[in-house]
């Protein structure tokens, strides 16, 4: 479990304004599942937020704006990150089913807004590139 909390913690650019749940589940033929959940709120979750935008290699950002509209569920951004990589120290997008699942909630308006335009100006916000 240690090691899981390194990669979670990864993506904390501060401790504080974290608030951290764990919940012991059963699977579907009875083995146990831990899920950890890390909830970050305030200035925090806007630094942790931009700081894996800063993070994310062109390739991956070009990706994510590619796929904005599959990650994008009214205010909220999906994500998936490898828990291998972060154990690493990288924040490497990823596809697979065994990952950092992250979601991102935006305030304002977003109705009616391109999910491409949306993703794009979050991580312009965030010192992003994006083009």
């Amino acid at each position: 479990m240690e090691k899981i909390r390194k990669c979670l913690t990864f993506f904390c650019s501060d401790k504080k304004d974290v608030t951290v749940n764990e919940i012991l589940m059963k699977g579907h033929y009875g083995n146990s599942i831990r899920r950890i959940v890390y909830t970050i709120d305030g200035q925090n979750a806007k630094a942790s937020a931009e700081m894996v935008f800063r993070s994310l290699a062109r390739d991956d950002r070009i990706r994510l704006l590619g796929s904005a509209e599959l990650r994008l569920e009214g205010s909220k951004l999906f994500l998936r990150f490898s828990k291998f990589k972060a154990y690493y120290g990288k924040i490497v997008l990823t596809d697979e089913s065994e990952c950092i699942h992250m979601v991102m909630r935006f305030g304002g308006y977003v109705k009616g807004r391109s999910s491409r335009d949306l993703v794009s100006e979050v991580m312009r916000n965030s010192g992003v590139e994006t083009e």
